[in-house]
């Protein structure tokens, strides 16, 4: 483990998350405007990059650099999956418990949850990408 290599990769996950944020609020809030019509509604942009820049880029930067050479499988295939069980265990449970207790349209909440998919396996794929190679 290298502190240049940390960093490089830190950095290079956030961009990816930051170009992933500007476009989820930007299609989020087209998205309430046309399904939250009582204005009820209004998406953050800074508030949740700031979550999930602490908890998609770096605790899993750090978690995956101290683990790099023990872990028996690398590369972008391996962030796959560590995503996808990211997902299954923790991202969809809190989706599903949210939309029943808010209520909130079925349309955001399906957007949310594929857009939490689709952050996972690029940031946590793009930090394994880089330990790789």
């Amino acid at each position: 483990m290298t502190g240049t290599r940390l960093v490089l990769t830190i950095l290079s996950a956030a961009a990816t998350l930051l170009v992933l944020e500007i476009v989820r609020f930007l299609i989020q809030k087209v998205l309430s405007r046309r399904f939250a019509s009582d204005g009820s509604l209004n998406p953050q942009f800074m508030s949740p990059f700031l979550v999930n820049f602490v908890f998609i880029v770096m605790l899993p930067c750090i978690v995956y650099a101290a683990l790099y050479p023990v872990l028996p499988f690398t590369s972008y295939r391996s962030g796959f999956f560590i995503a996808l069980f990211i997902f299954g265990v923790g991202v969809l449970p809190t989706h599903i418990r949210s939309q029943n207790q808010y209520k909130l349209p079925s349309v955001i909440t399906t957007f949310d949850l594929f857009w939490n998919l689709l952050t996972l396996l690029l940031v946590i794929g793009s930090i394994t990408y880089i330990y790789h190679y």
